[in-house]
């Protein structure tokens, strides 16, 4: 109401009090009693350009997360806890190398850090000199590239086996030297290296590949059965040429899947140590033993057994461990690992692809590896 004596249209002036509490009356929102934010340091103040970096801003008037936004750039980060003195967040992905302003937003009002933080650049990798060596490691190979940064902040992976970092030395931010570390099997596999800034890729960037047994020439994988059935060899209406594109057209059991090898030299070998790898989806090795414990049998044409190979004698391997997939790649390996022989069925991944879909790896009829030549 108006004052005794005074217009009507006056009021008394408003304590200075209900000022703070306007925005009640209006939004509902409680008071803001904080001052406004500052901040002193941000640690560490440069990172990945990814993101995902956790950072610590050191300050004071900080309030709760629901009323707090740090944003690096544009981009809003993730806080992790805040207290009124300090913030543990998670840096968001850059668009760009480069610094950007941090800003802290209260409902005090807003601290900005001119470009508060760095957006460091990736490794970026370009080459890998000697990029096929054996599965064993211990291959020297250089990788050059860029944003190298030290040993102690590099990882470096050949597929998913890391590299011992005594076995690294980096030379320069463009050049590192390493040992490669070993694989279970040959095949392609990408390079990664990882450090503060990030991580660069070279995929397919090495190749593992198999020692060469004496042997080569004189055990050969001679007939594959896999499940669903394809019989690639020459009974029933073949052409003839084991393991081209053409198979033959006897049907087996769908049940059954094996492997036949034959002996092709002159002499009897001893099976005893070798392994067959069956390399698909689900890779598995299988080893030669005089009694698995698996389902898997092993049937000699004539009077042989796993220590006693006899010249011209076939071996089959039936109902080998787990199943294998239409494409699969079997490597067959003698008591010390080298490789004896060879066949790709289909075009499987972690194997440079013939392209045409055959097995032993033949395209347009030239030989690609050394399997039933």
């Amino acid at each position: 109401t108006a004052l005794d004596g005074a217009p009507f249209d006056q009021v008394p002036e408003t304590p200075d009090v209900l000022d703070n509490y306007s925005s009640v009356f209006t939004t509902g929102a409680p008071p803001c009693l904080t001052a406004e934010p500052t901040v002193t340091a941000i640690e560490p103040n440069e990172g990945p350009l990814s993101g995902g970096q956790r950072v610590v801003i050191t300050g004071s008037n900080f309030t709760d997360a629901q009323d707090t936004t740090v944003t690096f750039g544009e981009k809003v980060a993730q806080i992790e806890t805040i207290a009124s003195a300090t913030i543990e967040l998670l840096t968001p992905p850059g668009d760009a190398p480069g610094l950007v302003d941090v800003t802290v937003r209260t409902c005090g009002g807003e601290s900005v850090v001119a470009g508060g933080y760095r957006y460091l650049e990736p490794p970026v990798i370009l080459s890998v000199t000697d990029d096929t060596g054996p599965v064993e490691g211990a291959q020297v190979v250089t990788i050059t590239g860029a944003n190298f940064t030290t040993v102690e902040d590099t990882t470096v992976l050949f597929g998913e086996n890391g590299v011992n970092p005594d076995d690294i030395n980096i030379r320069s931010s463009t050049e590192m030297a390493v040992l490669t570390p070993p694989a279970e099997y040959p095949g392609a596999v990408d390079v990664t290296v990882i450090n503060s800034h990030g991580t660069g890729v070279l995929e397919k960037g090495y190749f593992y590949t198999l020692r060469i047994s004496t042997l080569v020439g004189k055990v050969v994988i001679n007939e594959v059965v896999t499940d669903p059935v394809f019989k690639w060899n020459d009974t029933g209406s073949g052409d003839g040429i084991p393991f081209n594109s053409i198979p033959g057209t006897t049907t087996p059991n769908s049940s059954d899947e094996w492997i036949e090898l034959e002996n092709v030299g002159d002499e009897t070998i001893d099976l005893t140590g070798w392994s067959l790898q069956m390399i698909d989806l689900s890779p598995v090795t299988q080893f030669f033993e005089q009694n698995p414990d698996s389902e898997t049998v092993f049937r000699f044409s004539q009077d042989g057994s796993i220590s006693a190979f006899g010249a011209g004698e076939f071996l089959v391997v039936g109902n080998p461990d787990d199943s294998m997939d239409n494409s699969v790649w079997l490597l067959l390996r003698d008591a010390e690992g080298r490789l004896v022989d060879e066949v790709e069925i289909g075009d499987v991944s972690v194997k440079p692809p013939t392209g045409d879909g055959a097995p032993d790896g033949e395209q347009d009829g030239a030989s690609q590896d050394i399997s039933n030549e």
